[in-house]
């Protein structure tokens, strides 16, 4: 990404891969890997933000620990939770933007606008970023259990069921 006297860099996705519902995709967090090549304003950070729709600005996460001076490749992280209440997810880092309506969880379960972008004060600004991904909790599955066949049974009653006639032995 790469800015020279604009307000602001950035990317926007609204392709499903990076939209819609965060909650029942199982969703907890958005990780990025950047670069600052050149950045000259120490007081800027990249942060990510989701917008419900066009109308609304929706919710953001600073990447308060991103350093201009840092030329080499970092991960950073957006943890949340879908299903936060406002407090919740502005305790965990989230901010509401200015002329957002919707509420965290609103907004998270319906993500119409993934953007990523950095402030960056009319100055220069070169910036790598790799490896943009959502990451899904780890969903422990079990498989459900019929108490009324035990084992065994299912195989005895199927072959029960075919005719004799149908039998042929070789």
């Amino acid at each position: 990404m790469k800015t020279d006297g604009q307000m602001e860099v950035g990317w926007v996705n609204t392709t499903p891969q990076y939209t819609g519902n965060f909650q029942s995709r199982h969703l907890e967090s958005i990780e990025v890997d950047l670069i600052p090549y050149e950045c000259v304003s120490p007081y800027f950070r990249p942060m990510v933000r989701v917008r419900f729709d066009a109308s609304d600005n929706g919710w953001s996460y600073k990447f308060n620990d991103f350093l201009c001076d840092n030329k080499a490749w970092k991960t950073y992280k957006a943890p949340f939770n879908a299903g936060w209440t406002d407090a919740e997810a502005k305790a965990n880092g989230w901010a509401q933007e200015s002329n957002s309506k919707k509420t965290f969880a609103e907004t998270m379960q319906h993500v119409k606008y993934l953007i990523l972008s950095m402030g960056v004060s009319w100055k220069h600004t070169v910036m790598g970023m790799d490896n943009f991904k959502l990451i899904a909790k780890e969903i422990n599955t079990v498989a459900p259990v019929n108490p009324a066949i035990k084992p065994g049974e299912l195989n005895a009653k199927k072959k029960a069921e075919i005719p004799k006639e149908k039998i042929r032995i070789k």
